[in-house]
């Protein structure tokens, strides 16, 4: 109704009312997504421990971020690991959303991404680093806290939905920084069959 009403009319008023409704519509695509992210975020989470491939596991999420997103770089080291315990579903989440915070942060700049692996008794540590501009000092304390973003138009809940569904599954997520600059985050899953870590 309000888009025939504007068709009506013609000149400055036609061009200021498409603007106010452009926006309009903007806000409504931010504030879906904002409810779409506390959605996922406050959903009780289940997880379903599995074997999985390593080498397959990062392959499958490297082709689909590759599919959707600006050009990137990454390499995995696996350690000499082949297999590993956690819930494939939930991890492929994790990595996903650090992937596309990369790939965000980077702008135009040409974004190197790194993860490794290493196990450590029964602990699974993982190490995500990317050479973009890194978190500023005054954000990293409450990186992992709803609301909370360094991007504009950020929602906040990425971070706080990986960190949720890393302690799901017994683990923990921490960021530890870059020496030489950019983003490095440490994941940390227990290794334990059928308990998760705990």
């Amino acid at each position: 109704d309000l888009k025939r009403q504007i068709a009506g009319l013609s000149g400055t008023n036609a061009e200021a009312a498409n603007t106010a409704l452009g926006e309009i519509s903007e806000q409504l695509d931010h504030l879906r997504a904002l409810i779409e992210n506390y959605l996922a975020y406050s959903r009780k989470v289940q997880p379903k421990y599995l074997c999985v491939d390593l080498q397959a596991f990062f392959d499958r999420i490297l082709a689909s971020r590759k599919a959707v997103l600006p050009e990137f770089d990454c390499h995995v080291e696996l350690g000499g690991l082949k297999q590993a315990w956690f819930d494939a579903t939930l991890m492929q989440q994790v990595f996903e959303n650090l992937i596309n915070n990369s790939v965000q942060a980077a702008a135009a700049e040409s974004v190197q991404i790194r993860i490794e692996l290493e196990q450590q008794g029964s602990r699974l540590k993982i190490r995500f680093a990317d050479n973009g501009p890194g978190v500023a000092p005054d954000l990293r304390e409450q990186l992992f806290t709803p609301f909370v973003s360094g991007r504009q138009g950020g929602s906040g809940f990425g971070l706080a939905l990986i960190r949720k569904l890393t302690q799901a599954q017994g683990g923990e997520i921490s960021y530890i920084g870059g020496e030489n600059g950019g983003a490095v985050f440490l994941i940390e899953v227990g290794q334990h069959e059928n308990t998760g870590g705990r």
